[in-house]
């Protein structure tokens, strides 16, 4: 979180997309407190591109911690 305050960027904007690209909708992406530190509310047309999304966001490496539900 402080790279964030150093260093402002729209995450949304960065994820937005990836996931439209797999034909999913970014309904809200908010910075949050807690065991997560980004709560993210998506739409994805299938749980194929559900499941996708997730492993590409894994073996991204932009994150180490994460739940899809």
């Amino acid at each position: 979180m402080g790279a964030m305050v150093k260093n402002p960027q729209d995450r949304a904007a960065a994820v937005r997309p990836l996931i439209e690209k797999m034909g999913g909708k970014l309904h809200g992406l908010w910075l949050a407190f807690g065991e997560y530190d980004i709560v993210a509310i998506s739409e994805m047309p299938d749980s194929v591109s559900a499941a996708a999304f997730s492993m590409a966001i894994g073996s991204s490496g932009a994150m180490s911690a994460y739940r899809t539900t």
